[in-house]
């Protein structure tokens, strides 16, 4: 009897940096204009659609920074925002923060870590381990994208 592999849950393959910074270069070649999927990822130097391309358009989708099927993807309002208002801009944070808080995973961490300050990254892999599915690789990926992810969008801070 053959054994069917069971995948982990979804997370974002990338930080939110990184994922604005490929927004930023959608922005710079489509603007507001809708776009193919592959398109889009040729933007980022993929040939077209495949395992590695697909998993960063997928973390774009995830932080809701890309809507709309494969025929027809573009920036949302809050990637339109935060690409081109000033880095100090309330509607800015407040669109990052809305990001950072669409990953489902990034939310049971944040539920699991109420406060200002992030545990350790040893105590936020643990938690994944042993609360969800995740393998300590895909953990570890996990809690170096909410870190990054929570720094970028002052998830402690009281701004906003």
């Amino acid at each position: 009897m053959v054994s069917k592999s069971r995948r982990g849950p979804g997370y974002p393959a990338l930080g939110l940096d990184a994922a604005i910074s490929r927004a930023r270069a959608v922005y710079d070649r489509y603007g507001k204009r809708a776009a193919s999927a592959d398109e889009i990822v040729n933007v980022w130097g993929y040939k077209g659609l495949s395992g590695p391309s697909s998993r960063v358009l997928a973390a774009l989708r995830q932080y809701g920074i890309l809507e709309g099927g494969n025929d027809s993807t573009r920036l949302t309002a809050d990637a339109l925002s935060v690409v081109l208002e000033s880095e100090d801009s309330v509607e800015r944070l407040a669109s990052l923060r809305r990001m950072a808080s669409r990953p489902a995973v990034f939310q049971k961490l944040s539920e699991a870590f109420k406060g200002e300050e992030l545990p350790s990254d040893g105590a936020m892999k643990n938690y994944l381990i042993k609360n969800t599915a995740f393998s300590g690789e895909a953990a570890d990926v996990v809690v170096e994208a909410f870190r990054r992810t929570f720094d970028l969008a002052k998830l402690g801070s009281k701004e906003v």
